[in-house]
Formats: C-alpha cells, structure tokens, sequence
C-alpha cells in the first residue's frame, strides 16, 4: 500500500523550466535506477535505492519489489539547476504496453536506456518504435558501463544498425567494467570524473589515452549537425570549420526535430554520467512550448484546432493515467495542455459533459506527495476524489470546450476464466474487476452467458497473473482460474422430419401435445421457424409455444450441448386435445420434436475461426508458417511491412488460447498479432467425437 506521506510544497515553475520525460527500454536495462540516481544526485532522495534491495523509489508495489521489476507508470519529479524535470519511470515487459502508452502521451521526450553489456534487446527495439511512431524526440543512454561485458563501442554500432543511424555520441565511457571511471563529453571536448557516490562532477582535460577515439566521434558529431542544416551542410563540404556555436545550434534542431538522436552513456547503479546527462536534457531537450502545438476538437464548433502549451489560453487538461488508491480515492496524473491549473477550478469533462471540481493538486514522486499551488502549461501532476473521470479523459473550461484525441490501446490476447471461491467473494470480485479494468484500458471483462463464466483478458500471461495478484491482495479476493470454454455451435447437412408429441395423464387434467416438424439446412441465414399449418389441426394460440420449445432446445444443443445455428424449422403437422392441449404441452412438444428431428438431419459440429495478422522479421517466417500449420491454421497471404513480414491466416480459435505466450517464444519476443472472429466451420471429426463423448458422459452422470 502507498504510505500516505506528505512532503514541503513543490515550487512552482512556468512551462519553459519544466522538461517532461518518459524512461522506456527493455526490461532490466536500468531505467529505474537511471530514475534513482537522477533523484539522488540532484539531492531529491538522500540514498540511492537498489533493485535487489527493493528500494527503488518507482518500484515500490509489492509485486514490483517481489519481480525486481516494474510494472506500472510512476511519476518521479524533482528540481535540478532551476529547471523541473518529471520523470515516467515505465515498465519494460510488452505486456504492460499500456502503462507505456500512457507515459508516452504526457512525455515530450523520451530517454531510452540500453544496457552496455547486453546491446539492442527486443524490448528496446519495441520501445524505439513505440516512441518513434508518435514522433517523440529520443535520448538513448548506455547504461552499466561497470559491467564485466560492456562495451560502448559495439552497442553504438548496435543502435546504427537495427533502429536508426541518425545517432550522435554525446558521452563516451572511459574504461569500461571495473575500470569505468568517467565520461567524455564531445560537445564540450572535456572529461567528466565522479566522486565515490557520483553526486560530485569534476571536469578535466581529456587523457591522452582518449584523444583518438574522443575525435573519432567529435567528427562524427560536426558531420551529424551539418546534415542537419543546409547552410552548414555546404560550409562544412566546402572544407570549412564549423564554429561550437553552429555545431550546437544545428544540433538542437536536429534533437527537436527528430532527424538526430543522441547517445549518452554512464552507470545509474553507481551514479556515474548522470549530472552531464541532467545538463544535456536542460540544454538541448524540448520544453512543452517548444512542442508541436496538439490537435484537439472544438466540442461547440466540432471543428479541429490546435492548443499550444501556453499559460495565456484557457484552461485544459488531459488524464493520462487514472487508478485508485486506499486511503486517497481515485488517483488521477494529468498533463496541463493550456492555461495555469489551480486548485478549486470547476472544468468540464468532454466526455460526460459533466463538471468536475479540482480538489488540492499534488506531485507524487514514489510513495510520497507533495502540494502544489498550481500547475502551469505543460506540467504534470496529481488530482484526486474526480466523481466520473477516467484514462484519456480531457477536462477544460466551460467557455473553452475542448476534447484532445484518447489513448489507442490494443486489444487483449490472452484470456482466463475466474471463479469467486465463495458466495462472499462475488461481489468484491465483481468490484475489483470492474475497477481493474476501468484503470487499465488493455485488462477486459466479459461474462460469457453460454457458459455462465466470467473472463478476464490481458496483454499476455504475466499481465493476467499480476491482475489477479492485484485481486487477492488490494481487494481480499479469494478466487481460481479456469480455462475459457470454446463456443462450439451445431447444426445440420440435410433435412429430416419427426414427430414431437408430449402426452401426460395423472388422474386430473392431462398434458397433451403433438406436432410435426421438417428441419433443413439453412447456411448463413440463422434460424428460420416457418408455420405452415391448415385446417387449424394445431390452434394458433399453440404455434408460439412450438416455436419456444424448439428455441429453448436449440439453445442447449443436442449433439454436444452446444447452441444450434444455421436451421430453419417448419411445423407442418400435429394434433391437440381440446381439454389437455396447454402452451406448456406444445413447448415441451415443439423441444421433442426439434430434438428428434435434428437426430436424422446429420448432425456435426462446428468450431470458431479467427482471422489473424501476425508481424514478424523474416528471419523468423519459417517457424511461424509451420508453427500456423501445427495449429490447423491456413495461410490466406503475406506482405511486407517495414523489415517484417505480415502473414495473414485463419486459425481455430482452440488453437489461439496461448498463442501470445508461444509467439513471443518463437521469435524472442519480436513477434505481434491481432486477431478478430471470422466465422464457423465443420471441426475435425476426433475434435467433436471429443466433445461428443464429453457431453454424453455428463448427461450420464446428471450433470
């Protein structure tokens, strides 16, 4: 549980001194201690935490410290030279791409965080694009330069080739492993030495050791910022010096504009390169003014407009990431998208249209929060106790309505059944879940009513596991987990006529029935009841009842205990008693019949088919064709996209139940998939005779 404790007052600080950050990378690269040692060296905690140890200031949900991993998005800010930087400290599993999203929709940049020994994993390639996608500028860091394998040097040329060669090196290592002992700055041509705890920065000549490699990537640097400019471009191919103040301006607007991503190396764990790191972010990073102006809708015009980050426009803000908290409500981090954001405002939420009222503002840094008087155009923060909004939310001034564009999540693809253990646990279950999914936009849940279940449905296993550690924990759930049942359906081949006839006699007023039905095939057109009685030898008043009967069998099934689908029934035939005749008899009767009837239409099962999409890298097409095939899977074409492949098939949707889990498996990670239902077809024969025998067992047993 988050410890309630209340901090000084944040100062507080207009748009240009603020710099909105998100850390992404593959797990275990280092991007919460990178956060750590930001806030230790800028004096904001006064010791540096440890993964291992479980202290690190982002990480401190139970699970997270149990994991040593992150799993959810935590604001982390602090002050450092006049400026105010909020850190989005990110989860680095695929899985929690929704926590990832949302930090991405409130950063202006993104420092993305590669670790030395390891190089390029997958998980930064997916981070790269991620941030890459929405045009967000990109710093990388090459991290655990103290490790035994780092070299920098090699995951420099890592980067180059499998996510961009618009790179620049702006810190390069000195020493590497246990001699790691500083950085080079290349725009300053200066070297940087830390004392033991790294939050004392000394600068010095470079050693003669490093003047080599230290030009190597200074040309490097001049030939990036002359391609950045045009002017630059001809006096540097001209053979002309480029002055440091050119080289800087040039490079400013590359890192802005996007057409440049810089490199910067150091050790988060020993709080090495992190001042030069701070200092590079103040002077070459974008503030939110310095951002594209965001499109959004005008609610009374519905025409699109731009609002810049700018104190003087009305106000609006936007809720990045809503989620509850014992003791605090609804915790809501927000992004001020115009205006200045004071406590006690009344906005109005876009969505509902309904007023909510701004209680205290906070900045949350970890387990501890602090007031704040106001929050300007582009800062971030926390409100609390909002009565109706949620995630992707925009709140604005009643006179200026406004709505920026939601947070595109992706769909789930992976699903479980949960059971409530005891009568007690239903309705917390049915809290939990509702709130879980409310704060989590890729987390689902439906109620299958064919099969009386309740599935919830994730990004993958681990994101599943962890909601349903949440429930037990947050919310004293005691629950299990079952497999999601199949929709099977049944139908038929051929037409078949029979006879229902329900006939009861007890000593009073007896129960009769009788009708006569023909079944045929109806593919495509679903269910079809079609009177063709004469001569009124069934009454009116007992056709409907028929019908109801045949309805409510076919809802149980009959082969299988599957729905019925695809048939149309005439009643063409019967009889009645003028005293015994009831709508009950005919009911049971139109159920006898159907039932008898469906028995010598040839009856088969059908099985769901989901159209997939699954993108992969070439490299990795052979095993994906025949792992498709294994599962009954036909491959309807493929096309290229970027450096992958697209394949485009039709799969069971037995056979999907743990693809994201294989997928990720056979392609380390790399591989993705959408899938969508498409329709039903015969299933296999061992697969209904399966399903078959299952039923008839359980018929037998009373079940």
């Amino acid at each position: 549980m988050r410890e309630k404790l209340r901090g000084k007052p944040m100062k507080v600080f207009k748009t240009e001194k603020i710099r909105n950050l998100c850390t992404l990378g593959h797990s275990g690269s280092g991007k919460s201690s990178l956060t750590d040692a930001m806030l230790y060296t800028t004096g904001t905690i006064d010791r540096l935490g440890k993964s291992d140890a479980g202290t690190l200031t982002c990480d401190f949900d139970p699970e997270e410290i149990k994991r040593r991993s992150s799993i959810s998005t935590a604001i982390a800010p602090f002050e450092y030279k006049d400026h105010k930087f909020n850190v989005l400290d990110t989860p680095g599993y695929d899985e929690f791409i929704g926590e990832t999203l949302k930090a991405l929709k409130a950063a202006d940049f993104a420092l993305l965080t590669i670790s030395a020994d390891a190089g390029v994993e997958v998980g930064t390639e997916k981070a790269f694009d991620y941030a890459d996608n929405v045009k967000t500028p990109i710093i990388f860091f090459v991290n655990k330069n103290d490790k035994e394998n780092s070299d920098f040097d090699r995951v420099f040329e890592d980067i180059s080739t499998k996510l961009t060669n618009k790179i620049l090196a702006v810190t390069i290592p000195m020493g590497k492993s246990t001699g790691f002992k500083g950085v080079i700055d290349i725009i300053k041509m200066k070297a940087f030495t830390f004392s033991a705890d790294g939050k004392t920065c000394k600068e010095e000549t470079i050693p003669a050791e490093y003047n080599d490699i230290a030009k190597k990537y200074r040309e490097k640097l001049v030939e990036a910022a002359a391609e950045a400019d045009e002017d630059l471009a001809m006096k540097y191919l001209e053979g002309a010096a480029l002055s440091d103040a050119e080289v800087q301006k040039a490079l400013l607007a590359g890192i802005r504009d996007g057409i440049i991503f810089p490199v910067l190396t150091g050790c988060s764990t020993a709080n090495y390169g992190i001042q030069p790191l701070l200092d590079f972010i103040i002077e070459f990073m974008p503030n939110p003014a310095q951002r594209p102006a965001v499109e959004c809708v005008n609610l009374k015009t519905d025409a699109k407009e731009q609002r810049s980050y700018k104190d003087s426009e009305p106000v609006s803000i936007y809720i990045f990431k809503a989620f509850g908290e014992a003791g605090l409500g609804d915790l809501n981090f927000i992004k001020v998208m115009s205006g200045v954001l004071l406590s006690g405002m009344d906005l109005v939420n876009s969505r509902t249209n309904q007023s909510e009222r701004i209680s205290t503002l906070y900045s949350l840094r970890g387990k501890n929060r602090e007031d704040v008087a106001e929050l300007h155009a582009g800062d971030i923060g926390v409100i609390v106790k909002l009565k109706v909004s949620k995630t992707s939310d925009t709140l604005a001034d009643a006179s200026a309505k406004v709505e920026f564009a939601r947070i595109e999540f992706p769909e789930p693809l992976y699903s479980q059944a949960i059971l409530p253990k005891t009568k007690d646990d239903q309705q917390k279950l049915s809290t939990a879940l509702s709130k879980l999914a409310e704060e989590d936009p890729t987390f689902k849940v439906h109620t299958s009513a064919e099969f009386s279940q309740t599935i919830i449905s994730g990004m993958g296993e681990i994101h599943v596991e962890m909601m349903i550690d949440k429930i037990k924990r947050k919310f004293n759930v005691s629950c299990e987990m079952q497999p999601t049942r199949i929709p099977y359906r049944e139908t038929i081949r051929k037409a078949a006529k029979a006879q229902g006839k329900f006939k009861r006699q007890s000593g009073g007023r007896g129960q009769f029935g009788d009708c006569h039905l023909e079944l045929r095939p109806n593919v495509g057109k679903g269910f079809e009841f079609i009177d063709k009685i004469v001569g009124g030898v069934v009454p009116k008043q007992f056709i409907g009842p028929v019908e109801k009967g045949v309805v409510g069998k076919m809802a149980m099934g009959v082969i299988a205990g599957y729905p019925v689908i695809d048939v149309a029934v005439t009643i063409y035939d019967g009889s009645y008693h003028d005293v015994d005749s009831s709508a009950q008899a005919f009911e049971v009767a139109g159920s006898l019949g159907f039932k008898n009837a469906f028995g010598e239409s040839d009856p088969y099962l059908l099985e769901p088919i989901y159209a997939i999409e699954v993108i992969v890298p070439e490299s990795y097409m052979g095993d994906i064709m025949g792992d498709l095939n294994s599962r009954r899977g036909r491959i309807m074409g493929m096309e290229a996209k970027g450096k992958c492949q697209v394949i485009k098939a039709q799969v069971p949707l037995a056979e999907l139940l743990t693809y994201v889990t294989n997928l990720r498996s056979l392609t380390q990670g790399r591989g993705s998939f959408k899938m969508a239902f498409d329709h039903y077809e015969e299933a296999p024969g061992n697969i209904a005779q399966q399903l078959i025998d299952e039923f008839e067992k359980a018929q037998e047993a009373g079940a």
